[in-house]
């Protein structure tokens, strides 16, 4: 217990958390400044899905997860710091502490922007839910029914659904970083190998039909928007 709570301090105190978050920070901004270009009466959840959808946040999804924390077993092994922790902790206890730490540490880098976003947006925007302005304009999910309904008449647990598919995809890919470091000890490939295989599986899937649509990242994040 004592050195999951000593991994846990470490991830989410870490640089690599501040850099994440800044970096989903920067994106939604990128977002929120392409979302000007909509009409006025757009109420909160309409800004902030198209903020979400339009900064391409879902790509960059599994950097934003795997930065905090994924390439930490490869730099503690090769600085010898796994061994001093193992003279005094079980290996397994040792390893399982870490993928837990890394994996909630890369939820929270995921989803904690979104959440922000929606804050203030809840703050900030008063304008009446669906105005007709924007419904023959892209920028509103479509595909997914359940989560239409939700969209138009249950705004903020769509909100809630959509940061939690983030929530545990950030901490999925977060996982896949640093078990791939267990294979080949570079901490590069922690941050390099979830990004990769994620955007192969959106080309493969939703560009060029080769796989299942429900496999591109974009539909695993529920992140369907009439743009793509």
């Amino acid at each position: 217990m004592k050195v999951l709570s000593e991994e846990l301090k470490r991830a989410l105190t870490s640089r690599g958390m501040r850099m994440a978050l800044l970096l989903g920070i920067g994106l939604l901004i990128v977002g929120l400044n392409y979302a000007r270009s909509y009409p006025p009466e757009k109420s909160f959840v309409d800004v902030w899905y198209i903020t979400y959808s339009q900064s391409f946040y879902y790509l960059m999804l599994p950097l934003i997860a795997c930065i905090p924390f994924a390439d930490t077993l490869a730099s503690d092994r090769k600085q010898g710091y796994l061994e001093r922790i193992v003279v005094r902790e079980r290996y397994k206890n040792v390893l399982n502490a870490k993928f837990l730490a890394n994996a909630i540490a890369g939820a929270l880098a995921s989803a904690l922007p979104l959440l922000l976003l929606y804050l203030i947006l809840t703050l900030t925007n008063h304008n009446p839910l669906n105005h007709p302005a924007l419904n023959s304009i892209e920028g509103r999910p479509y595909e997914i029914a359940e989560l239409v309904n939700l969209y138009k008449t249950l705004p903020d647990l769509f909100i809630l659904v959509v940061s939690g598919a983030v929530f545990f995809i950030g901490a999925i890919f977060a996982s896949l970083g640093m078990a791939f470091t267990l294979l080949i000890n570079h901490r590069f490939v922690a941050l390099s190998v979830p990004f990769l295989l994620s955007n192969l599986l959106q080309y493969f899937s939703n560009r060029s039909r080769l796989l299942p649509w429900y496999l591109a990242p974009s539909v695993l994040g529920a992140t369907i928007s009439s743009s793509e």
